[in-house]
């Protein structure tokens, strides 16, 4: 059931990111576009293409924004994944410690059990 989770969870994010990929596709497709058709009426005169160079600044700041944004977040994975990792170390040697103990604390049971016998044959 766990492993169908965490594959379901895998699904899940891969179509998150294929989403957000598509709609970043989407924008800039239309960006193009709308800077295509803008470029051919914006060279016929002065006043056209001051607008179409305030146009593209003002791109440009959205751009610039969304990348500050999508770093950010890129940045705040890589944090979350650092810690995770780490998380994930503690919690391997904490395992291995448990399971070094367990195995003392039988070897220690098995060697009580026999001097117990021994003692006991010892009495009769």
């Amino acid at each position: 059931v766990q492993a169908k989770l965490q594959e379901t969870r895998r699904h899940y994010d891969t179509h998150n990111t294929l989403a957000s990929e598509l709609g970043f596709v989407t924008k800039e497709y239309s960006l193009l576009s709308s800077i295509k058709d803008q470029f051919s009426t914006a060279t016929q005169s002065a006043e056209t293409r001051a607008n179409l160079v305030e146009t593209l600044h003002g791109i440009f700041g959205s751009v610039t924004k969304l990348l500050e944004k999508t770093e950010s977040k890129l940045a705040e994975s890589v944090r979350l994944s650092a810690l995770s990792d780490a998380q994930f170390a503690s919690a391997s040697e904490r395992v291995r410690e448990y399971n070094t103990r367990v195995r003392d604390l039988q070897s220690l049971s098995l060697s009580l059990e026999r001097l117990y016998a021994q003692a006991k044959q010892h009495q009769l």
